[in-house]
């Protein structure tokens, strides 16, 4: 059986998967732009002023800055002053903006960006910031005292470290860093490693298995393991079941779990397309 396994691919679209895991969500209208999720950075705001002066329109406004429509969008409440916010619609917002950019040339926009994020207790990373920010992580200078000097959280700190690349991860903000002992962080990485300690692996089939009376009998299987080597194991014993008998295709998943999981984890796909050759 020719088996096929692709690491942290798309899984498998069958019954006893959205079971276990919970429904597929529906894919946004909008197509997904390059840089969705990356945090906004000072020459994007400066970017972003610039074109609304020009007149450019939003949708080309979010082309230039690889953002969606909709990000572009929402950001403009943000060079809105606090005191003006309740009394814009939203869609009075733009005419707004691009009227006080043009109309004053002095109008602060930079100043009303910083007290919009303060308002909503998050921390403007200046490019200064940033720049600040790396060479305290490359002096390793304690997070306690960056969080002090910027003002903030320790984990505000460490969450702009590894949003910028500087760190991978929380647990390597504190193994290079340190951290307060029983403050937030050092609870989060604790609990990280508990949770790793408490995760299962799923192994989840379609195709072969025990056939599901409300499902038209399908044949499916779902099973958990305390390591990847056990579920791999039980995967094969399932496909030579399936040789065996002449089931057909195989659909399979292998996911890492714990406890309040729902796609956070390892996961394994494939599909067993021919059923006279099992892969080890």
């Amino acid at each position: 059986m020719k088996l096929t396994r692709t690491r942290y691919s798309e899984p498998p679209i069958f019954s006893a998967l959205s079971v276990l895991l919970g429904s597929v969500r529906a894919m946004p209208n909008e197509p997904m732009s390059i840089r969705a999720g990356d945090p906004w950075k000072e020459q994007d705001y400066q970017r972003f002023v610039e074109e609304l002066r020009n007149g450019r329109p939003m949708e080309d406004i979010a082309e230039v800055l690889q953002r969606t429509v909709k990000s572009v969008r929402g950001r403009l409440l943000r060079l809105v002053p606090l005191e003006l916010q309740a009394t814009l619609k939203p869609s009075e917002r733009e005419l707004w903006v691009r009227e006080a950019l043009n109309a004053d040339e002095t109008y602060d926009w930079l100043a009303t960006l910083r007290e919009n994020y303060s308002a909503r207790r998050e921390h403007f990373w200046s490019t200064a910031d940033t720049t600040l920010l790396r060479e305290k992580w490359e002096a390793r200078e304690p997070l306690p005292n960056i969080a002090e000097e910027f003002g903030i959280s320790e984990v505000m700190a460490a969450q702009h470290l590894c949003r910028h690349g500087l760190a991978q991860s929380m647990q390597e903000v504190v193994d290079r860093l340190g951290v307060t002992p029983g403050g937030t962080i050092d609870i989060r990485t604790r609990m990280a490693l508990d949770r790793a300690a408490a995760s299962v692996w799923v192994l989840i089939t379609d195709g072969v298995g025990t056939r599901v009376p409300g499902l038209n009998r399908q044949r499916q299987h779902v099973s958990t393991h305390v390591s990847l080597e056990d579920a791999e194991d039980r995967l094969d014993d399932l496909l030579r079941e399936a040789e065996a008998h002449g089931y057909g295709p195989v659909k399979w998943s292998i996911v890492c779990r714990s406890l309040g999981d729902d796609t956070t984890g390892q996961e394994r796909h494939g599909i067993a397309e021919d059923v006279d050759d099992v892969a080890s």
